[in-house]
């Protein structure tokens, strides 16, 4: 699948507090929060604070969830104390007024929802999202500025080459590579890469992004496994906010499974963000069980080390019997 629209989705039930489609609004002036709104604003507030280093553009996306509308946001954010993180998310949302409102559109399309565990679902979600603008539908966070999903790329990149996961004779599948986002940082540094994506739309975009690398290759899938892919026909497999929509639709164990088979000895499986229904703790302790189970060691297990998103890393390194 892609990168994507679905994190600040689930994080609208569980940070953001958006509100259930079955509750109705008391009329407000314009301009004015209903509760559900301002709780869900209140609570990104407070998982900043939790976290002491929340991105601006990440904070404003998880704001534009809790309450689709830039303006009632801009208006939240003024009268809180104007501390230097809540200074940086008001910029963003004056500098980005064009971006705030694509977010807005997808939330008025319903091209944002929380997580669902039919896979068929969340297929049909990202076609939508990638009708109204293909780049948003990979990161809310992007606001729909190329630009800034290219910085969020680089950032990955140049991780994934810091720790010598990349090389001239390195095959690498990307697993869930929506537009194709990676691929073109990818390619330099790989002898080939893979792109698998079962959403239509934006396996169309990847393909159309990717046509002059020749060294990749996109692959539409349903998405349910990597048949595809013949054993130990890669030796590293990136998947960016993909699982947790595997995890959602119970194919996280048999795709940790596969990703196994396809690696060969000595392959990485690197995951970024698992889940969006449980915390931490449980995610890393998940993750260590399947590594266990499927012949991995866990070289790392959670933490954020990007700054351009707050995504949470996961390194697995398929054992060499």
């Amino acid at each position: 699948m892609a990168a994507s629209v679905r994190k600040y989705a689930k994080k609208s039930a569980t940070i953001a507090i958006a509100k259930p489609a079955s509750v109705a609004s008391p009329a407000l002036p314009a301009g004015v929060p209903d509760a559900w709104q301002r709780a869900g604003m209140r609570a990104v507030v407070l998982e900043s604070r939790r976290r002491r280093r929340l991105p601006p553009r990440v904070a404003v996306a998880m704001l534009l969830v809790a309450c689709p509308d830039p303006a009632v946001v801009a208006g939240f954010l003024k009268q809180q104390r104007q501390t230097r993180q809540i200074v940086a998310w008001r910029r963003v949302i004056a500098r980005h007024g064009t971006g705030c409102g694509i977010i807005a559109k997808l939330l008025e399309n319903r091209a944002v929802e929380p997580l669902r565990d039919d896979l068929a679902s969340v297929i049909e979600l990202f076609d939508r999202a990638a009708a109204i603008d293909p780049v948003a539908a990979m990161a809310l966070h992007s606001l729909g500025d190329a630009g800034e999903l290219e910085r969020g790329s680089v950032e990955v990149m140049r991780w994934l080459k810091q720790r010598r996961l990349l090389g001239k004779n390195r095959r690498l599948l990307d697993l869930g590579c929506g537009i194709g986002r990676m691929l073109p940082v990818l390619a330099p540094h790989c002898a080939r890469v893979d792109g698998v994506e079962p959403v239509a739309a934006l396996a169309r975009h990847a393909r159309k992004h990717c046509r002059d690398l020749a060294n990749v290759e996109i692959h539409r899938t349903d998405g349910r496994d990597l048949a595809k892919f013949p054993d130990g026909s890669c030796d590293i497999i990136l998947a960016i906010d993909s699982f947790p929509y595997l995890v959602a639709a119970h194919l996280a164990d048999l795709h940790v499974a596969e990703s196994a088979r396809v690696l060969a000895p000595g392959g990485d499986l690197v995951i970024i963000n698992w889940s969006y229904d449980h915390d931490a703790a449980t995610d890393r302790a998940v993750v260590r069980d399947l590594a266990e189970r499927h012949g991995f060691r866990v070289l790392r297990c959670g933490g954020r080390p990007f700054t351009t998103w707050d995504g949470e890393l996961f390194h697995l390194r398929k054992r060499r019997r």
